[in-house]
């Protein structure tokens, strides 16, 4: 995320700051508030919560600028190193600011002596606020977070549709992104709430449908942010992030024969397979756009499906070894 010279700025108890400052900054503090309940629901150690909000507040800022000083080629090519501590201007990634949380989180109860799962279950409900207030943010920026122009002619409107000065229509996918991450936080507080949930349930469910949404909001943006190439970095880091929970999933069932092994690593690969070609093809050929996104929406779908189906078993076995 990179602010213009001219963008917007507002004035506040003083304070000039960027209206998308501003947005995070309330995202921040509810999320902080959500992980807050979380842990007191959960009934963490005292002081965990305090130094949780404290270490994921901090490293998601830092690694949130280190990750786009990074990735960004233009920024780690052009600009020198004391330019990564002025970050004024912007230059940040969200997935590299969810990585920092989740990190944050996991330092807290090393050092508190809690469960890493339970900390890591609150941070993850929290980050949902986050991003909601994130990816609204974005839309204060012209020309940020959009898909390519819909085809002229399209007779569209609504709240997921944008339009520029050319009157050309485009998908407003930073409001997709904040829908999705708005559906997410309420998946994960009512799974928290219903039936018997492990500790580590939660946040790995947060890896597992962060990573496949990330992985089609970030193809369908084209703005060319953290971009080389056919390469978008933010969809790398997204696919990370399914196969993480994906791993983690599987660990948790017990299930580690070499069949079984197999059987994951085929999954990964044809769905990282599929996506890869469906890029290639998205810029490429004449196909429906529509169609290439259902086809890696499905493939998408089946790690989620394989992950979830783990996670399920683990839980009934749990269930009968506590009957």
């Amino acid at each position: 995320m990179m602010l213009r010279e001219d963008a917007v700025r507002i004035s506040l108890l003083g304070m000039e700051m960027y209206p998308y400052g501003l947005c995070c900054a309330i995202g921040a503090a509810c999320a902080l508030a959500a992980a807050g309940v979380v842990c007191r629901v959960r009934k963490t150690r005292p002081g965990t919560a305090s130094l949780a909000c404290l270490l994921c507040l901090v490293l998601g800022i830092v690694c949130s600028r280190l990750a786009f000083c990074l990735l960004d080629q233009e920024f780690g090519s052009m600009i020198p190193f004391s330019a990564w501590f002025l970050a004024d201007r912007g230059g940040w990634s969200l997935f590299g600011a969810i990585g920092g949380v989740l990190l944050g989180a996991w330092l807290s109860a090393r050092i508190t002596g809690e469960k890493p799962a339970r900390i890591l279950d609150a941070a993850s409900v929290g980050m949902c606020l986050f991003i909601v207030a994130e990816r609204l943010a974005e839309g204060r920026i012209d020309g940020f977070n959009i898909s390519r122009s819909l085809p002229e002619g399209t007779r569209v409107g609504g709240f997921f549709i944008v339009k520029d000065a050319y009157d050309l229509s485009y998908l407003a996918t930073y409001r997709i992104a904040a829908a999705f991450a708005a559906v997410l936080f309420l998946v994960l507080a009512f799974s928290m709430l219903r039936g018997r949930r492990q500790d580590g349930d939660t946040w790995i469910q947060f890896l597992i449908l962060g990573g496949a949404g990330g992985i089609l909001l970030e193809s369908l943006r084209y703005d060319g942010f953290l971009e080389f190439s056919f390469v978008r970095f933010q969809q790398v880091l997204a696919a990370v992030m399914l196969v993480w929970g994906l791993v983690l999933a599987a660990r948790r069932s017990g299930r580690h024969g070499k069949g079984f092994v197999s059987g994951v690593t085929a999954v990964l690969v044809l769905a990282v397979g599929i996506c890869i070609g469906i890029e290639f093809a998205l810029d490429r050929t004449s196909l429906s756009h529509v169609l290439l996104y259902v086809v890696m929406a499905a493939a998408v779908a089946v790690p989620v499906v394989f992950g979830f189906i783990l996670l399920r078993r683990n839980n009934l076995t749990e269930g009968q070894n506590h009957s």
